[in-house]
């Protein structure tokens, strides 16, 4: 997996997100293959993107801001 900060423009707002996304995007199954795409676990304040802290406990568990979020 890999975190990405991205700064999300909206109508009403700006916010700050972390968008988790598996760093091979496509994995094979047996009839086919499938996309898995982004997910954000994480919304903040527009400033956040500059001082935004993430860290991995282990391969499925990321920490944003002290905070625990599991990617699974």
């Amino acid at each position: 997996y890999k975190a990405e900060v991205c700064i999300d423009d909206s109508l009403l707002s700006t916010k700050t997100v972390v968008r988790i996304a598996r760093t091979d995007d496509e994995f094979g199954v047996i009839l086919g293959r499938f996309y898995k795409k982004s997910a954000i676990v994480y919304e903040g304040e527009d400033y956040e993107y500059k001082t935004v802290q993430i860290n991995w406990l282990d391969e499925t568990t990321v920490i944003i801001n002290g905070r625990e979020y599991s990617v699974n």
